[in-house]
């Protein structure tokens, strides 16, 4: 229980720190990350239930070894949120260099002067 909800802490404060870095929403990222974690241990979840019982018809709820899905899970749950940070993080540092290349055509000009 309490380490899961480090994990959540640990996750909305880097996905908190790169908004912020970015100049985003910081409240809003944090909590898209979190959403993300929930979200890909529930697919995970779906998948590996899914995967589990065709394997074994017979099996039932009892036969499951809670450890090891847990552990499947949230392994599942951090690989999402890593590749959306990831994807937030490129796609922000392109957007950022793209907004300095832009200001670099200015550098001379009578409006990049004034400021």
């Amino acid at each position: 229980m309490i380490l899961g909800i480090l994990v959540i802490i640990l996750i909305a404060q880097k996905f908190f720190i790169l908004a912020g870095e970015y100049k985003r929403n910081k409240w809003i990222y944090a909590i898209i990350g979190v959403a993300t974690y929930y979200i890909g241990t529930f697919i995970a979840a779906f998948i590996y239930g899914a995967i589990y019982f065709v394997m074994d018809p017979e099996a039932s709820d009892e036969s499951v070894d809670t450890f090891l899905s847990g552990l499947i899970l949230v392994g599942f749950g951090l690989l999402s949120c890593a590749l959306l940070y990831n994807i937030f993080k490129r796609n922000w540092e392109r957007a950022k260099r793209m907004k300095e290349k832009d200001r670099i055509h200015e550098i001379g000009t009578k409006d990049s002067i004034e400021e």
